[in-house]
């Protein structure tokens, strides 16, 4: 579990500006992979507008039924409104210790917020996205 609290840690350093405070809106969805939950799998939304831009980057981590719910300013808050490109790391199994970086096991086919195909859209109001099957 380190690693995992370090990785969230890591994509909430650039969602934690408190002057960007805006609403968000509660968001809920699932990622699935071969018809299986990806449970453990990090999954972190990007502005669409600049895939560089360091703001608000709003995460959640997949549980073992396959959902997860977005966290910006506090835990599973949501998410600002808008478009999003949307990243998905899945660790490999091995120590769950600060020394090991476990490989992805989707192969970082998901992993840069330019080039993943994975989108989703954020209205004014909660919602629950389609599930993101992934290959």
């Amino acid at each position: 579990m380190p690693l995992a609290t370090a990785l969230a840690g890591a994509l909430l350093l650039c969602s934690c500006r408190p002057s960007d405070r805006q609403p968000v809106y509660p968001v809920r969805g699932s990622v699935y992979r071969n018809g299986q939950p990806a449970a453990g799998a990090l999954v972190a939304f990007h502005p669409s507008r600049d895939p560089n831009d360091h703001g608000l980057c709003p995460q959640g981590v997949v549980a073992a039924d396959g959902s997860f719910h977005l966290t910006t300013f506090t835990a599973n808050d949501g998410a600002p409104t808008g478009q999003y490109a949307v990243t998905v790391y899945w660790p490999a199994p091995g120590p769950d210790d600060d020394v090991h970086v476990r490989p992805d096991r989707l192969a970082s086919r998901y992993a840069d917020p330019k080039t993943t195909p994975l989108t989703a859209n954020v209205p004014t109001r909660a919602i629950t996205l389609a599930r993101f099957d992934l290959n």
